[in-house]
């Protein structure tokens, strides 16, 4: 078993190198053994609809197909019908590394299924013992001083649902939270997010962030957000401001409970940008889709650039076949569209069911 847990840790760049030269941060990626993935992922792949039962609907990521799509159209729509309620982002740091194994085989074992019980044994089998890791190295592969013991591996096939398991607990605690003020909160995997009243936001992260630490996870608050889009002024009175430059009003930043507070009439969910049923709102999703198709634009042709040469028909599948039609045409009509007719200027006081 010790052979069939052992890794290859590879460090994947999050993003581009500093011009600097500085280092960026890395995502460790740690994938078993052929076998072992295969094996993981049938398993996996078998257990769909047990894991949408249990997980749905606060946990959209495992188990769901389209579930991406299907919470970020539920936020939007929400925000359209009521946008006096605040919109709250939840960073747990480092969340896949250092959740406990233990708490996501607890997880397993409180199931009733007996499918999901039988991962759990599974799971454990894998999880329980240090796990060996292997480095590449020029004389091949070189096995790490060090041993993986926590947290989930990610390039398992089965990461996402190992973490959604352990988290769903307080996930489910956070949005009955929430609920008797008509919030709720669901998550993509470890991107957690909420919609409540403003003056309950701050106190609803702190109440998740004590649901958390049995899982060995903590918020990282400071990099958390509370946000209410169609009227961000009326965060101020219950914020505390803080100031780089007193002659300065523009350098001004707000914190609820030490929780930062954004004035942008818009933000990014699931990698979809979300703007207020507002004129403001609009300019903020075509800005950022602006953005978006400049920096797709530079990707593609460094991907032409790298494999142009080297492998021209993967160039040729991914390049002109995939990725420019679909990034063109989806990012360009968002882009230069002119907003609606018509913007909603009240909402529905009912919550959304």
């Amino acid at each position: 078993m010790r052979a069939t847990s052992a890794v290859r840790m590879l460090a994947i760049n999050k993003r581009a190198p500093e011009p600097n030269g500085a280092r960026p941060p890395v995502r460790p990626v740690a994938p078993g053994n052929v076998s072992r993935r295969a094996t993981t992922r049938a398993v996996v792949s078998s257990l769909k609809s047990d894991f949408l039962e249990v997980l749905q609907p606060h946990q959209v990521a495992v188990g769901a197909p389209g579930g991406l799509t299907d919470a970020v159209f539920a936020v939007r729509a929400d925000l359209e019908q009521r946008p006096g309620l605040a919109d709250v982002d939840a960073d747990i740091s480092n969340a896949y590394n250092e959740v406990t194994r233990a708490s996501i085989c607890r997880a397993y074992a409180r199931q009733t299924n007996p499918a999901l019980r039988a991962v759990g044994r599974f799971r454990h089998d894998l999880l329980a013992a240090e796990s060996a890791i292997y480095f590449e190295s020029p004389t091949g592969l070189v096995r790490a001083p060090f041993a993986s013991s926590e947290g989930v591996q990610q390039g398992d096939p089965a990461a996402s649902a190992d973490f959604a398991f352990a988290l769903q607990p307080a996930l489910v605690a956070y949005d009955a939270f929430l609920r008797p003020h008509a919030g709720y909160a669901l998550a993509i995997a470890d991107d957690v997010h909420a919609r409540c009243p403003p003056h309950l936001a701050a106190r609803g992260l702190h109440v998740l962030n004590d649901e958390l630490r049995p899982l060995g996870l903590s918020l990282g608050l400071p990099k958390c957000g509370i946000r209410l889009l169609t009227n961000p002024a009326a965060l101020i009175p219950i914020a505390t401001p803080h100031s780089t430059d007193p002659s300065d009003p523009s350098s001004v930043s707000y914190t609820i409970q030490g929780i930062p507070v954004s004035l942008a009439p818009g933000f990014v969910y699931g990698g979809v940008p979300i703007g207020a049923p507002t004129p403001a709102g609009w300019t903020y999703v075509q800005a950022h889709l602006a953005e978006r198709l400049d920096s797709y634009e530079s990707d593609m042709t460094t991907i032409e650039h790298t494999l142009l040469t080297r492998h021209p028909h993967a160039m040729f599948v991914i390049g002109r076949l995939c990725l420019r039609p679909r990034v063109h045409v989806s990012t360009t009509s968002y882009a230069t569209a002119t907003p609606p007719t018509s913007l909603p200027s009240s909402a529905a006081s009912t919550p959304v069911s």
